[in-house]
């Protein structure tokens, strides 16, 4: 019907460590979070200046959509990485507009959030069928030369007679 989307966005930690210099500095879009199994390793990133988690694992986001039908459904789930974006590829399987609210349900570190945003999906265009195009007619493929072939070798028996008449009477 038609083509996929990218579901896309960010999840940011708004705590107020979050807005000191230092760490505003470091991340100017914003302090991603991390989930509850790294931690400790990401706090001692963001505020220690330890090495970054080699093994970051970012938090869920489920994904759902309110579709032109009125239907409210759950499409998937994605996963923020270290810069806090999240996106998840899906095809919408009707037309119309579409409400996609992303959720986090929370954890030990961080409080549910969600937000929304909308999109439409048009009707596909519908494309013309090629139309067949009509071959030579048979005047043009046999009567039409054959006519101008007879016209040629009648004005060459008439250019022929011509020189024969004017030669014999000088």
């Amino acid at each position: 019907m038609c083509d996929s989307v990218v579901i896309t966005g960010r999840v940011n930690d708004i705590a107020s460590g979050s807005k000191q210099a230092e760490q505003s500095a470091r991340f100017p879009n914003g302090l991603p979070c991390a989930d509850d199994q790294i931690m400790g390793e990401w706090m001692a990133y963001i505020y220690q200046q330890k090495p970054l988690p080699s093994n970051f694992y970012g938090i869920p986001v489920t994904i759902s959509v309110l579709d032109a039908n009125g239907n409210f459904r759950n499409i998937g789930t994605a996963r923020t990485d270290a810069s806090g974006t999240f996106h998840l590829t899906w095809t919408p399987d009707i037309t119309g507009e579409y409400t996609v609210v992303a959720s986090f349900a929370g954890s030990n570190a961080y409080w549910p959030s969600s937000d929304q945003t909308a999109f439409s999906v048009d009707p596909a265009l519908v494309t013309p069928a090629p139309q067949a195009t009509q071959g030579p007619s048979m005047a043009d493929q046999y009567i039409l030369p054959i006519g101008v072939a007879i016209i040629i070798v009648m004005v060459i028996i008439g250019a022929v007679l011509a020189l024969l008449v004017t030669r014999k009477h000088p």
